[in-house]
């Protein structure tokens, strides 16, 4: 931690994750070697590389596999969609509820 903001170093101190992020989750509890961050009240996903694997741009993000196998829910401008576990967008945050987009994208 730095300055109020969080990031990472490996054992030998080298920053590995710039101190930019105002949380960072643990790595694992939505996707195994994935960390959720969160900057200026927007969430993505970080690896343990220290690289982003999905931008820092949604006010949301939900567990992956709730509604659908390795879809996760994310709210964007207060609309919904969906992401994948590959950090793709497979539904555009359109929706103006939870009930909408899972009756649209999943059944």
């Amino acid at each position: 931690q730095k300055d109020g903001k969080y990031g990472f170093i490996d054992s030998d101190g080298t920053e590995i994750v710039a101190t930019v992020y105002d949380q960072i989750d643990l790595f694992g509890i939505y996707k195994e070697n994935w960390a959720r961050v969160q900057k200026d009240g927007k969430y993505g996903f970080i690896d343990t590389d220290g690289g982003l694997v999905v931008d820092v741009l949604f006010d949301e993000i939900e567990l992956f596999g709730i509604y659908k196998e390795s879809w996760a829910l994310v709210k964007k401008k207060g609309k919904y969609g969906f992401i994948d576990t590959d950090g793709s967008i497979i539904v555009e945050p359109t929706f103006k509820s939870e009930e909408d987009v899972k009756k649209e994208a999943i059944e």
